[in-house]
């Protein structure tokens, strides 16, 4: 019971990175909601699935694990914290960015007992999504025809201020971040 994602080569400088799904899941719970009978998991593997390591919660920016596993009823996941109970569409957000620059395989896999059944696990919207770091503009340019004294330039609300003359050129003497 499990989805294996191909390889993807995640880049580098590029944080955060971040791996997006949609998941509802059915998956049978333990009464007291903090543990789980069935469960569902993440796994990573950089070694074209050689080894596999779990995600651990830290990771799981949006939806973390809801319980332990049992190790009653000889299901393979026991004893790993997974997700597990009854919750509709959620779009979990998971950080990859220890696995930048390199290529990784994500592996969903739900674990069940050798007891009742739940409807399952259902995964949908799979994405990688990194983010490039701004660029840096300089601001400048040249006036004319300016009247009065004391003119001043504002940028990002007031955060940067550059007085102007009334002819010339001005530049801001730090660049501007992109955004």
């Amino acid at each position: 019971q499990r989805f294996i994602s191909p390889g993807i080569v995640l880049p580098s400088g590029q944080l955060p990175l971040t791996l997006q799904f949609w998941h509802k899941r059915d998956i049978e719970a333990q009464s007291s909601g903090t543990a789980c009978y069935d469960g569902a998991i993440l796994e990573a593997s950089s070694d074209a699935g050689t080894t596999w390591t779990q995600v651990g919660s830290a990771a799981l920016l949006t939806d973390p694990y809801t319980g332990l596993v049992s190790s009653s009823f000889s299901n393979p996941l026991a004893n790993l914290q997974a997700w597990c109970g009854v919750k509709g569409w959620t779009n979990s957000i998971v950080d990859i960015g220890t696995y930048a620059g390199q290529t990784v395989q994500f592996r969903y896999r739900a674990g069940s007992n050798n007891s009742a059944s739940h409807d399952g696990w259902y995964i949908d919207d799979v994405k990688v999504q990194s983010c490039v770091a701004g660029a840096t503009y300089t601001v400048g340019g040249n006036v004319g025809g300016l009247t009065g004294s004391g003119l001043v330039l504002s940028l990002n609300s007031g955060a940067q201020t550059l007085a102007v003359p009334t002819s010339g050129p001005f530049t801001f003497p730090t660049g501007l971040a992109n955004g």
